[in-house]
């Protein structure tokens, strides 16, 4: 996969190029028939070709109206969104059993991070199954977050979550225990499919 860097106009781009063979390789790792298998697993896209179909639905179309069409088409049809849903709860079920262990343990600080690390997981799967994608790039959650506009949480509630406002380090396990029941309860409404 070739990609190019370069500034212009006081600006950094990335330009990555892709051939329509690698795309339907992409396509062909996300289908139903790859997932229903167990085929699809955290190692079955790289880092770049999740961002390509994370980015289909907002990208800024140069040319290939058809194309980009047909693709979404391809996209909305495949199971990519039932993958990245699944994978985000599998880590989210990963993040909450390590900040109940660190709980007991005494670790309040682990269990902190713990609890944040599960409370993005969770946010990243419900926003997934409203068809907003890019887990990895944490930084765009919050925009994601306003495009999905779920209903299992407001954005207030996220937002005073994500940044933390509540924390007390002091008496931290009240924000741990009430992050860990609120991820549960969202992890629950939820759609895989």
């Amino acid at each position: 996969i070739r990609t190019e860097q370069f500034y212009a106009r006081n600006r950094r781009w990335q330009v990555t190029y892709w051939l329509d063979a690698q795309v339907d390789e992409i396509f062909d790792k996300v289908s139903w028939t790859a997932f229903e298998s167990g085929q699809v697993t955290d190692d079955t896209l790289s880092y770049r070709e999740e961002i390509l179909l994370s980015r289909l639905g907002n990208c800024l179309l140069l040319f290939g109206q058809d194309w980009l069409a047909s693709s979404l088409a391809r996209l909305n049809s495949s199971a990519f969104r039932s993958f990245v849903v699944v994978r985000s709860l599998g880590a989210l079920e990963d993040a909450l059993e390590d900040a109940l262990g660190q709980l007991e343990a005494g670790d309040l600080e682990s269990a902190t991070i713990s609890a944040r690390l599960a409370f993005g997981h969770v946010i990243d799967a419900l926003l997934e199954s409203h068809g907003e994608y890019g887990s990895q790039l944490v930084k765009w959650r919050p925009n994601r977050f306003r495009a999905a506009d779920p209903k299992a949480i407001e954005f207030t509630k996220y937002w005073r979550i994500e940044t933390m406002q509540d924390y007390d380090p002091a008496a931290p396990e009240a924000w741990i225990k009430d992050v860990l029941a609120l991820c549960q309860d969202i992890a629950m409404r939820v759609e895989t499919v």
